[in-house]
């Protein structure tokens, strides 16, 4: 089986992507294959004078798949989850099997790891990484004359 370089009128986003990994190398790649391999899910990170909130799109997956560690300074938050549906008839083609992903988080020394939480709603995991208190800015003070 031959691949054809196709360049059609458009292509955007993972297509391109994909047709350009296939047309510039000698190696072929399935689309679930690229998508393991170069997707991560997106994440927002939000300062308060508090803390840090990093909220991290996760949609279809369980609190149970996703595992949060810190070693030192490094927050590792990872998820793995694979499809046990059965479906009927044969199978041609299964690309959405199983899902897992890493991102790797380096913590600034301002945040007090004891006190870190995570939440997961809506497809979205909540990490607050809460400040040291030294870290917090200070409330304005008045300072009397003596």
């Amino acid at each position: 089986m031959a691949f054809v370089n196709v360049k059609p009128s458009f292509r955007t986003g993972l297509l391109d992507q994909l047709l350009d990994a296939v047309s510039n190398t000698d190696q072929v790649i399935t689309p679930a294959q690229y998508a393991q391999q170069y997707r991560q899910p997106a994440a927002n990170v939000l300062e308060t004078p508090e803390s840090f909130l990093i909220d991290i799109a996760a949609p279809g997956l369980s609190k149970q798949d996703f595992a949060i560690n810190l070693d030192k300074e490094v927050l590792r938050v990872s998820a793995n989850k694979e499809n046990q549906a059965q479906q009927e008839g044969k199978v041609r083609r299964l690309e959405f099997n199983y899902l897992q992903f890493e991102r790797k988080f380096i913590l600034p020394n301002t945040i007090n790891a004891s006190e870190i939480t995570a939440q997961y709603t809506d497809g979205i995991l909540h990490i607050t990484l809460p400040k040291k208190p030294e870290a917090r800015p200070a409330a304005p003070r008045v300072i009397e004359i003596a």
